[in-house]
């Protein structure tokens, strides 16, 4: 899964493989954010229920990828 590459080519597949993992961490900050802007709603009863699919097994896949960067950076 590549980005842009707007700027142009990467020719080293590491950064390929950075660049998706700071997008991932992009998308998951982004997520949380939003949950605990929801929690807020809720707290403050301004809530309304929303009934969305989700994709578990992406969300697993993206929670595996980085604990498995994570681990491998403590070593």
């Amino acid at each position: 899964m590549k980005r842009d590459e707007i700027i142009g080519e990467i020719n080293n597949p590491i950064y390929i493989d950075y660049s998706n993992d700071i997008y991932a961490s992009g998308l998951h900050l982004q997520t949380l954010i939003n949950i605990i802007l929801n929690l807020t709603k809720v707290e403050a009863g301004e809530f309304d229920i929303n009934e969305t699919a989700n994709d578990v097994k992406g969300t697993f896949d993206s929670v595996q990828t980085l604990i498995k960067v994570w681990s491998e950076s403590n070593k």
